[in-house]
């Protein structure tokens, strides 16, 4: 839909996207409207809309552009966020739209060591990373699924790869 929006877009159907259906405009607007298919009738935390949003204009440009004084902010916010809470989720005691956003956007960061991540945010990612769905996730079987069949190679153009797997 370029004459709408200049990005990432999904078209929910009525049958998955509720009466009437959807769009959802940007990777996080993406995965947040993913995750509540899901929900099962569960509320949705406007703590969630704060954390995604928290990744996407905080944490995902100071990783990005690895400014030291941006990045320290960004990783004081995330663990006081996570000390505040269970630890192992920012909003509740289930992974939410806003660990998957932020969680990728650590892994994938390749201007800082996630070496370099406090504690809190050391284990945050470990344990997310750990969960069986977000492993599976990652594997290259998944990755191909989103592929369309050759001549699209993603393995002779990594640029290829890199592009289905960003946020």
């Amino acid at each position: 839909l370029p004459f709408l929006h200049d990005g990432s877009a999904a078209l929910l159907d009525n049958a998955t996207g509720g009466p009437g259906g959807g769009l959802a405009f940007g990777g996080n607007a993406i995965v947040k409207a993913l995750s509540m298919l899901g929900e099962e009738g569960r509320a949705y935390s406007p703590a969630v809309d704060d954390w995604l949003e928290y990744e996407r204009t905080v944490l995902r440009p100071a990783l990005k552009g690895g400014h030291a004084k941006k990045v320290a902010a960004a990783m004081t916010t995330l663990a006081a966020g996570l000390s505040s809470g269970s630890g192992t989720h920012l909003v509740g005691d289930a992974t939410t739209a806003a660990d998957v956003a932020v969680a990728v956007t650590l892994l994938r960061s390749e201007n800082v060591d996630p070496a370099t991540f406090p504690p809190e945010v050391q284990s945050y990612l470990a344990t997310q990373t750990a969960h069986p769905a977000f492993a599976a996730g990652l594997s290259a079987s998944a990755i191909s699924a989103l592929l369309p069949p050759p001549p699209f190679d993603y393995a002779a153009d990594p640029s290829q790869l890199k592009a289905v797997t960003a946020v």
